[in-house]
């Protein structure tokens, strides 16, 4: 998404993410009322952060075990899709620079 600062790209997102109320109009995310169906919109997104704060050393399957704790997601237990991609994240870890 474009557009000069101001133009409400952050709050777009946040809106469709659920997670900044609307004050006016309406949007729906695979068909769900973000308002009023938040809960729904949640179960049918994912977001990719652009800076997380996190450990620079930590694996993709590290930070997917980290969102799904902090999001309390009960779906998928951590051992079934991240475990596909533990071996290659383990072996392809950042090494530091310092």
């Amino acid at each position: 998404m474009l557009g000069p600062n101001g133009a409400g790209k952050s709050t777009t997102i946040g809106i469709l993410g659920t997670l900044v109320r609307p004050t006016a109009g309406r949007a729906t995310v695979a068909g769900f009322d973000v308002a009023a169906n938040a809960k729904d919109v949640r179960r049918n997104i994912g977001f990719a952060m652009q800076e997380v704060g996190l450990d620079e050393l930590a694996t993709g399957s590290e930070f997917l075990i980290l969102r799904r704790v902090c999001t309390g997601f009960r779906g998928v237990k951590p051992h079934g899709a991240l475990a596909s991609c533990s071996a290659w994240s383990t072996s392809n870890r950042r090494r530091s620079s310092a």
